[in-house]
This record gives structure tokens, C-alpha cells and sequence, in this order.
């Protein structure tokens, strides 16, 4: 894949699912943090191989799906007994 910019003309439309999400995505300000996360081989090799199959890169991709994840996960409740709160 390629590091230059690239025409996404020729994508297929994306799942109504994840529009308002990237268009959430999309309009907060661009500054950036670095991270890193471990996964299992075969996770990162799949995240790799769609990737390219739509020639963004593994970043686009993991941005929107984090996105797309946090935002019907929903908030915590604040009663669950996983979050910390006394019992």
C-alpha cells in the first residue's frame, strides 16, 4: 500500500450503520495522540488484509471502528459492580 494520498472514489459506500459515526469522527478538531495496543496475530493480520482490500491504512481503520464501538457501547452504569461501585 501506498503512503501517498489516495482516491477513494471507487470504494464501496460504507454501512449506513457507520455514517453518523464517521461523520462524528470527522468533525471533532484533528489533534492526535499516539498509543499502542496489542493483538492477537491473527486479529492484526485480518485488520492488515481489510485494510488494503479497501487501500486505507490499518490508522483509518482503527480510528473509525474504536469510533463506531465507544459510540454504541454506550455509557457505564454506574451501578454495575464491574465499574468499582460499593456494594
Amino acid at each position: 500500500m501506498s503512503g501517498g494520498a489516495r482516491d477513494c472514489s471507487h470504494h464501496p459506500p460504507l454501512p449506513r450503520t457507520l455514517l453518523p459515526s464517521l461523520v462524528t469522527v470527522a468533525a471533532r478538531p484533528t489533534s492526535r495522540v499516539s498509543t499502542a495496543v496489542r493483538l492477537p496475530a491473527e486479529l492484526h493480520a485480518e485488520l492488515q488484509q481489510r485494510a488494503e482490500e479497501r487501500e486505507v491504512s490499518v490508522n483509518f481503520l482503527v480510528t473509525r471502528a474504536v469510533a463506531h464501538y465507544l459510540k454504541a457501547l454506550g455509557p457505564a452504569d454506574p451501578l454495575s459492580p464491574s465499574q468499582g461501585a460499593a456494594t
